[in-house]
């Protein structure tokens, strides 16, 4: 099963402009017979998704859990950050500072309690970039996933193995 997402990474922001231009709202159709726009798919392209890759941060992500912000100023520790989310009504129970240094400005993994707690840090994170009326193309927050890395030394690879699947990860309150 193919997924509906594609990432391409471009070494420049004129890269990145040229391509989402190229891209934004291209219509494919569905089907070859129809040879027109009927049924046809859009591809919409954005530039909402962040990469990081740094040494430090291969073993951050041990629980899915967690919240990332960006845009923070520079100077800005773990402390008082932990000051600002609790002055928020988050209560953080591990934060993770890591400096973004291409724009000068600091950013946060923020470990929350459970799933319920970290979908309502993202509502309110959504609400305050809202309020502090930021551009919606500036990123400010998102869900952090681990990419899959596959090791040529393993036979099955670890996310492969279906007696580690469950059908439910959080608990089902009615």
């Amino acid at each position: 099963r193919q997924s509906d997402a594609c990432f391409v990474i471009c070494p420049t922001a004129r890269d990145a402009d040229h391509c989402v231009a190229q891209i934004q709202e291209l219509a494919v159709p569905k089907r070859a017979a129809y040879g027109s726009l009927f049924g046809a798919a859009f591809l919409w392209s954005s530039r909402a998704t962040l990469f990081l890759s740094h040494p430090e941060l291969d073993f951050v992500l041990d629980s899915k859990f967690w919240v990332f912000t960006t845009g923070w100023q520079e100077d800005m520790n773990i402390d008082e950050f932990s000051a600002v989310m609790t002055q928020m009504k988050f209560r953080p129970l591990r934060v993770v500072r890591h400096p973004i240094p291409s724009d000068q400005s600091s950013a946060f993994f923020v470990e929350l309690e459970g799933m319920q707690r970290t979908k309502k840090a993202m509502v309110r994170l959504r609400r305050l970039k809202w309020r502090w009326r930021m551009k919606q193309e500036t990123p400010f927050f998102a869900y952090p996933r681990r990419i899959d890395v596959h090791r040529a030394c393993e036979e099955k690879f670890e996310d492969e193995d279906s007696a580690a699947d469950s059908d439910i990860d959080e608990p089902i309150h009615y």
